[in-house]
């Protein structure tokens, strides 16, 4: 067979892959025809025709990275600026310098975690510092003997400087991947990106595949994303390089969807028994608890006026810190509903003992302020004492559901009373309770 061949659309040759057993066979390439624009194949020899991995962990350092929710530095704190991490060991003998993600990434279904880093290290090869990126717990006490406990990435060893793909299980190196003829040795930043699943572990670098490790095996496959720097037992002059522009973490599985917070993505809504008491609770807020601001209307020993005519009462609202205000009718704030939870009301009889009795009525005015003959009246009820100096009776309703009423900008709200009793009049207390969102 031709080592290579035309298609009808595409005269340039395409070449041939000889296999295993020296069989050779035609390179089939799925483009436009049209240019040099083809398919990816992904490391793990899929044709790329889905999304690509969700992401869990996104960090582009444009900012002093967070170590309250996402990182723990270790050793000498990495500084973060203008959108690069330093990894400050410098050149004392032993130095460490790290970060590793507060989170840890459990595998899902049968795919892959991805964990990728954009690393700048030295022009040439360096000794004498180990340097990691990948998935990994680092040691507690770090040295270039052990510096990792499980992890599976990229190294750059101390001993010869070159690149290579590990595993480390139980802080043995249990795999190695050489990369020598692909590492990269200049002055720029770098893609190294570990396909990790239980089966395989697959490394490429600045999008091309560069080898594989078959069944990973740390002691625990689900791990943190971790940068690591450690000095040899002898001073490190000039300080090895290790900087990067973006660390991150996804999740290609896609076999499931998840409720996850949208900063911290690691963190989803988990379902537990009926009783038990979960690792991560999915926050939740009703409409009418946005930005709510409490606004109460009262008024105590108020003057009813003449009896059997209606009465506007001058009640003070309150509305969240803001100075209170008195008046007869207040206006609802324009697009909030005021949500009335409560009213209470109550009748005190004159010192001189005289039976009345008092209709309350809660009146709307959609076109402005509240009078004594607005409409509608949205609630009305009764109060009375007997003949008795100073009775008193009080009324309290009520409302769970919330009594809703949406401003306008226009529409006010007021009070009112008619009362009726012989020569000596009662007072009135009145507060309606509520809030706006």
């Amino acid at each position: 067979m031709a080592d290579s061949f035309v298609t009808d659309n595409d005269p340039k040759p395409r070449d041939t892959r000889t296999t295993s057993n020296s069989e050779h066979r035609p390179v089939l390439v799925l483009g436009d025809g049209a240019s040099d624009n083809v398919a990816l194949f992904r490391p793990d020899a899929y044709l790329k025709v889905a999304v690509d991995a969700s992401p869990l962990l996104a960090e582009t350092f444009d900012v002093a990275f967070d170590t309250t929710t996402r990182w723990t530095a270790g050793g000498t704190v990495p500084t973060s600026a203008s959108g690069t991490l330093t990894f400050n060991q410098g050149t004392t003998a032993l130095a460490v310098s790290s970060i590793v993600s507060k989170p840890s990434f459990p595998l899902l279904g049968n795919m892959f975690n991805v964990a990728l880093g954009l690393m700048k290290t030295d022009p040439t090869v360096k000794t004498g510092a180990y340097r990691f990126v990948g998935l990994g717990n680092a040691a507690g006490s770090p040295t270039v003997a052990a510096p990792i406990v499980d992890g599976v990435g990229f190294e750059w060893s101390d001993v010869d400087g070159l690149l290579r793909g590990v595993v480390w299980s139980g802080s043995v190196k249990t795999q190695t991947l050489t990369l020598t003829s692909v590492q990269p040795l200049d002055a720029n930043f770098h893609r190294y990106e570990i396909y990790y699943k239980t089966s395989r572990a697959y490394f490429e670098i600045d999008n091309v595949a560069v080898g594989s490790i078959a069944y990973p095996n740390p002691n625990t496959s689900i791990l943190p994303l971790l940068g690591l720097v450690v000095n040899g037992a002898s001073t490190v002059s000039p300080a090895a390089a290790f900087t990067a522009t973006f660390m991150g973490v996804g999740d290609s599985s896609q076999n499931n969807a998840f409720l996850s917070d949208a900063s911290f993505p690691w963190q989803k809504a988990n379902v537990t028994a009926k009783g038990s008491q979960g690792t991560n609770a999915l926050a939740t807020q009703d409409l009418k608890d946005a930005g709510r601001v409490a606004v109460c209307m009262s008024g105590t020993n108020l003057a009813v006026g003449a009896t059997t005519v209606e009465a506007a009462l001058t009640l003070t609202k309150s509305a969240g810190t803001a100075a209170n205000t008195s008046a007869v009718s207040f206006v609802v704030t324009s697009g909030k509903r005021y949500r009335i939870t409560s009213i209470v009301a109550a009748v005190v009889g004159n010192a001189v003992a005289t039976s009345d009795t008092v209709v309350f009525s809660l009146r709307l005015n959609t076109a402005g302020a509240v009078t004594t003959s607005s409409t509608p009246i949205v609630l009305a009820f009764r109060a009375a004492t007997p003949a008795t100096a100073g009775a008193q009776q009080a009324v309290a309703i009520e409302i769970p559901e919330g009594l809703e009423i949406l401003g306008d900008g226009t529409l006010q709200i007021g009070a009112t009373v008619n009362a009726v009793y012989t020569a000596n009049a009662p007072t009135v207390d009145l507060a309606i309770i509520g809030y706006e969102y």
